[in-house]
């Protein structure tokens, strides 16, 4: 698989990605603030782990 392809293939996944927890933040946001509270603490985690 070529480099650029590749590459392609990541920033597709990452829009992806953020498409579908913008969905699931906002439904989570809709039917309860708590829940909302969770996911993004988990989200957040999730990202600090990776920074590190």
């Amino acid at each position: 698989m070529s480099l650029r392809l590749r590459e392609r293939l990541e920033a597709a996944r990452l829009f992806y990605t953020g498409l579908a927890v913008g969905f699931i933040l906002g439904a989570a946001t809709m039917a309860s603030p708590a829940l909302a509270m969770v996911a993004a603490g988990i989200l957040l985690l999730d990202l600090i782990r990776r920074a590190i």
